[in-house]
C-alpha cells in the first residue's frame, strides 16, 4: 500500500490509532483475548469502523 495514494485523514487516523495501540499495550496493559478495558474495546471498534469507511469510500 502506497501512503501517497491514501487520503490525508485516513493516514492521520491510522497513525493516531497505531500510537494509541502502542501506548495502550505498553503503558496500560491492554491485551486481546483476555479481560480488557471497555475503553480499549470501544477504541478498537471505532478503528475498525473507520477502516471499513475509508476502504468502502476507496480512499
Amino acid at each position: 500500500m502506497n501512503p501517497e495514494n491514501q487520503s490525508k485523514p485516513a493516514l492521520l487516523l491510522g497513525v493516531l490509532f497505531a500510537v494509541v495501540a502502542v501506548v495502550g499495550y505498553v503503558g496500560l496493559g491492554w491485551r486481546f483475548g483476555g479481560e480488557s478495558s471497555p475503553v480499549a474495546v470501544g477504541l478498537a471498534l471505532v478503528g475498525v469502523a473507520a477502516a471499513v469507511y475509508f476502504t468502502v469510500r476507496g480512499e
